[in-house]
């Protein structure tokens, strides 16, 4: 596991390794293009600095940080630190924007020999139109950054731990408050409050709060429907802190279940477990996938787990590497992702079990601390 750095040194380190990229790919530089939030976490990840508008613009030796009035007296306290150590030039950009970003890339990038590399996930055609015209050598060949970001250091890490302690809180809360008769946008609207009243800075992505025949909609939104006694009550949340998410899902029944519903909770935890189990360094995201998936096609439910068993979780809530029958990437220490098996009936509901989990050097640890091994009673 990586030990904990410093802000300056995690940045320090991201830069290294997107040269060394850049190397490796002989190209001469990365362009990030962020409008309106659309490139904010590579941004974010490469600077430290959070915004909804602004570029970088990262070469052999130099670094240029552009953003207009609203952010540039923040940048450039945030960003202080990195101007030596980093050759960082930050310049603030006025009228039109984003001509004035593309002819002051194309100045700085103006030595380098090679293509700059632009990200196609993270820019719009309309706007990459724009810098290929501006911008001499631009490709839309895919950066390092989403895959760098795949493992995280000490830093990155502690912050998902207390996101995730956020979101056992808010969940905690939130049932202690339950009565049948509350609806599911009530306990949507009183998980977010919990987690944001213990000190999350936002919701890391719509609560999705399902009860009833609702529970076995993997995705469904929360609704005026009324919860009543005989319901599973699926509550899938998390919580951002530090700019970084959490992702947790817990079944629970109100009142006492029928035994099918039990054996099926029991079915989806040993599923989960074996998920676990599976993971490990070295080990394909697909193998992680099929160890749980075993578990839930030998109970005869093979039809009823209709997605992957995980995804990466960071800056997004929805990262690499995948855990799926299509995941082909090896897993390493520092990587941080979701163990999530579920079965649904349809007209009947579903249950979810989730954790999220970071790989270690001596094995997974849940991060999420939510009680899971029996279906809680309500």
């Amino acid at each position: 596991m990586n030990t904990t750095m410093n802000k300056k040194d995690q940045i320090e380190n991201r830069i290294r390794k997107v040269r060394s990229y850049l190397d490796g790919e002989s190209l001469s530089g990365l362009f990030l293009l962020n409008v309106e939030s659309s490139n904010r976490p590579n941004l974010r990840y490469l600077t430290g600095f959070d915004c909804s508008f602004g570029a970088l613009a990262v070469g052999k030796s130099e670094l240029l940080f552009l953003t207009d009035s609203r952010y540039i007296e923040a940048a450039g306290e945030e960003l202080n630190p990195l101007r030596d150590s980093l050759n960082l030039t930050l310049e603030e950009v006025g009228g039109k924007r984003l001509r004035s970003i593309g002819e002051r890339v194309h100045e700085a990038m103006a030595d380098g020999a090679g293509e700059i590399a632009v990200d196609p996930r993270n820019i719009s055609l309309d706007h990459f139109n724009q810098m290929e015209d501006l911008i001499d050598g631009l490709t839309g060949k895919r950066g390092p950054c989403a895959k760098i970001r795949w493992v995280k250091d000490q830093g990155e890490i502690d912050l998902q731990r207390r996101a995730a302690q956020l979101t056992d809180q808010g969940l905690e809360r939130t049932l202690e408050d339950f009565r049948p008769g509350m609806t599911e946008e009530e306990l949507a609207l009183k998980v977010e409050f919990y987690m944001r009243k213990a000190g999350a800075e936002e919701v890391a992505f719509d609560s999705i709060v399902a009860s009833g025949p609702k529970s076995a909609m993997p995705h469904a939104h929360p609704g005026d429907r009324e919860i009543r006694e005989g319901d599973l009550l699926l509550f899938d949340i998390g919580a951002r802190y530090g700019g970084y998410c959490a992702d947790m899902t817990r079944t629970v029944h109100v009142g006492e279940p029928e035994e099918d519903i039990k054996d099926l909770y029991r079915v989806v935890l040993d599923s989960h477990f074996a998920g676990l189990d599976a993971l490990a360094a070295g080990e394909k995201g697909s193998a992680v996938d099929q160890a749980a998936r075993d578990v839930i096609e030998r109970a005869g439910y093979e039809d009823k787990f209709r997605h992957g068993l995980g995804h990466g979780v960071g800056l997004e809530v929805h990262e690499g590497p995948r855990l799926s029958q299509t995941g082909e990437a090896r897993l390493e220490p520092g990587m941080v992702v979701t163990i999530e098996p579920g079965v649904y009936l349809p007209g009947r509901g579903g249950i979810r079990i989730e954790d999220m989990v970071v790989l270690t050097e001596e094995g997974p640890e849940s991060l999420s601390g939510f009680p899971k091994e029996e279906l809680l009673v309500l």
